[in-house]
């Protein structure tokens, strides 16, 4: 039987470096054109992307799957405007396969559904 796939924010699963290191381990193996591309984030660079792109932690969900950090989506929300963006998933490469991106979409359409 497969685990479930549970939901917390990436405020609550840890401070910025240990989002930063889940944002580099989801990334690994990460191709674009065919070409490996190296993904590397600090905490300081996470923080930087977070305000210039003015996303909060809190608003990024993280999916976990047997108790362990599968993968998560960066996601913006502008409630003064009615607006909010996903600016990406990524999911460590073990968890690859496990339709996660879909159940983090679904978890973002009903959580900003409900908010």
């Amino acid at each position: 039987m497969r685990a479930a796939v549970q939901f917390t924010s990436a405020a609550e699963y840890g401070d910025v470096a240990a989002v930063a290191r889940l944002y580099t381990e989801s990334f690994a193996e990460y191709y674009s054109d065919g070409k490996l591309i190296p993904v590397t984030v600090s905490a300081q660079q996470l923080e930087e992307y977070l305000r210039e792109e003015q996303m909060s932690l809190s608003d990024c969900p993280v999916a976990l799957l047997g108790g362990k950090a599968a993968g998560f989506a960066t996601v913006g929300v502008r409630p003064q405007e009615g607006t909010a963006w996903c600016k990406g998933f990524g999911i460590v490469p073990e968890f690859r396969g496990a339709h996660l991106s879909l159940s983090l979409s679904l978890s973002l359409s009903l959580s900003l559904s409900l908010s």
